[in-house]
């Protein structure tokens, strides 16, 4: 069966099957102010339905916009079999809904494709997803913690972890409130994806995913709690697997100077040692930027960077007479305390800026007192230091 050429206007669900699915084609659509384009997603349709309930096999979405839509745009759930979106342009433009939006999810169960024309296609043998736009995920709560003391799940795409073999090529998904990629799905495959101005431009759950030429850009938190970050790092499981994506030929920028980590660990990944792979890349940071947070996991991160990425430390060398928080009441203003060193592969050339004075200046690399020191004013009280190597790694 194949539906064409239909305009849809403020209506709930365009398309809410029931029952197996069989090459069945929805193509050259429109559709404004939704509750949903197509949805057989078992998280909006009732607890009556199981997982394998029903198949969609061969089913097809091509050419598709949409413009507003509160809980999602493709949300597929159930067993799916040559599962294909191609030539999407999705935006949920941040309208309230009572959960939370993704423009695309694909959950349910993967039946893999062994006929060889999908293969020719997928050698994966799982869903495509080609040549897409998704943006405007939102997150919207009656919780009295709303907007700014809750976690603001909203994401442009998403897939689940009994999902497998997926492709997903040209897909660009930006200014969602959580993730703009937010990928559970084990044998996956990305290709020449973009990735921006989301809360974590990609959070990544599998063990075995590949990412070619993906672009991050100034993760962004628009409402809710966490960090932000260029590739978040996840893990489930009771300890939980080692996460092992790789990114081959990976493109980071952030033009919108928000420092996001470079990669950021999860407290759900405690427990394990995840091993992201980055081989070949073009970084360009801000000044300032933590290249690697794993302050919710400590130990837990062990990626792999080829070349390997700058490192650069600091140390603070204190001048004789002076040890750290005891200097005489009566110090003079412009007395030089310590001298900075920078060491590491990413120190030629670094910067450096003093983040908390605490009443001293910094020459080049010595720190001075600002003030003459007074007992009772107490201009010293302590002090950072930040060194930012010239590709932004500090």
């Amino acid at each position: 069966v194949v539906f064409t050429d239909l305009a849809f206007l403020n209506v709930g669900c365009c398309f809410d099957p029931l029952g197996d699915l069989t090459r069945v084609t929805l193509q050259h659509m429109t559709f404004t102010n939704v509750f949903s384009f197509f949805t057989n997603d078992l998280n909006n349709l009732g607890a009556f339905r199981t997982e394998d309930a029903y198949l969609n096999d061969t089913l097809t979405f091509d050419d598709i916009v949409g413009r507003g839509f509160s809980i999602g745009g493709v949300r597929i759930g159930q067993r799916h079999h040559r599962l294909s979106m191609s030539n999407l342009d999705l935006d949920a433009q941040k309208q309230a809904c009572d959960n939370f939006c993704e423009v695309i999810h694909v959950s349910g169960t993967t039946q893999l494709s062994t006929d060889s024309d999908w293969l020719a296609l997928n050698p994966g043998g799982g869903h495509i997803l080609d040549t897409a736009e998704l943006q405007g995920a939102y997150y919207f709560s009656s919780s009295p913690n709303y907007p700014n003391n809750l976690f603001a799940n909203a994401d442009g795409y998403a897939d689940e972890s009994n999902v497998r073999g997926a492709l997903l090529k040209n897909v660009y998904s930006h200014d969602n409130t959580d993730a703009a990629f937010d990928c559970k799905s084990k044998a996956r495959v990305c290709n020449d994806c973009v990735a921006k101005f989301s809360k974590e431009d990609v959070k990544e759950w599998a063990e075995d995913a590949v990412w070619n030429n993906l672009e991050t850009d100034s993760p962004v938190k628009q409402i809710g709690t966490g960090g932000i970050g260029h590739i978040s790092i996840f893990g489930s499981g009771t300890p939980p697997y080692p996460v092992k994506p790789t990114f081959n030929n990976l493109k980071v920028r952030d033009t919108l100077n928000t420092k996001a980590a470079l990669v950021l660990m999860h407290g759900s990944a405690a427990g394990a040692v995840h091993e992201p792979v980055f081989d070949t890349y073009d970084i360009v940071l801000p000044v300032g930027t933590v290249a690697l947070d794993d302050s919710a996991a400590p130990n837990s991160l062990s990626p792999h960077f080829n070349p390997p990425l700058p490192t650069i430390d600091l140390a603070v060398n204190y001048r004789d007479g002076f040890t750290t928080g005891r200097f005489a009441n009566g110090t003079t203003a412009g007395t030089a305390i310590a001298d900075l060193a920078v060491t590491g592969s990413g120190s030629a050339g670094a910067v450096l800026e003093l983040i908390a004075a605490g009443g001293l200046t910094l020459d080049g690399t010595v720190l001075k007192l600002a003030a003459t020191l007074d007992a009772d004013a107490m201009p010293y009280n302590g002090f950072t230091v930040r060194a930012t190597s010239p590709e932004g790694l500090a």
